[in-house]
């Protein structure tokens, strides 16, 4: 790719950033039209999403799809599809590993009609969630076991 490519595209990027930071004020001030206005038209709502969508994808694409490395990127998924890990590697560089499993996406939280309540049921959904992250954890050492006796 030519120097004066690679200008054009920095500044294109620095273009589209700018219009999606733009936008995300934009969309933030209206947030408040709509609370204020529930009746108001929806749609306009919906367009403003619709267009930083295509604002920040136009931005991803060009971040990366001119990068001069080239850039492996897989995942696999178990079958029961709650661990995925995904595998990149860019050009050269040692390859990087990203494990999660998705019942562990949800943290702790709690709700309700007042403070207490919301903290009751956070301090109940934490001690819910400490025995989840304990199974999968378990569930984890015994993949990493079977893993290891097939090398």
């Amino acid at each position: 790719m030519t120097h004066k490519s690679t200008e054009q595209i920095e500044r294109s990027r620095k273009r589209i950033a700018k219009c999606l930071n733009l936008l995300e004020a934009v969309h933030g001030e209206l947030e408040f039209v709509f609370e204020q206005n529930p009746d108001w038209n929806p749609d306009i709502k919906w367009q403003i999403e619709e267009v930083a969508c295509k604002l920040g994808f136009s931005l991803a694409t060009l971040s990366n799809w001119y990068d001069n490395e080239e850039e492996l990127k897989q995942e696999l998924v178990r079958s029961d599809n709650r661990w995925h890990i995904s595998k990149t590697q860019k050009g050269e560089e040692w390859s990087k590993f990203f494990l999660t499993n998705y019942d562990l996406l949800l943290t702790p939280h709690g709700s309700g009609p007042d403070y207490k309540v919301c903290f009751e049921t956070f301090i109940e959904n934490c001690d819910q969630y400490i025995e989840k992250i304990r199974k999968i954890q378990q569930e984890a050492r015994e993949h990493m076991t079977v893993l290891l006796e097939d090398i």
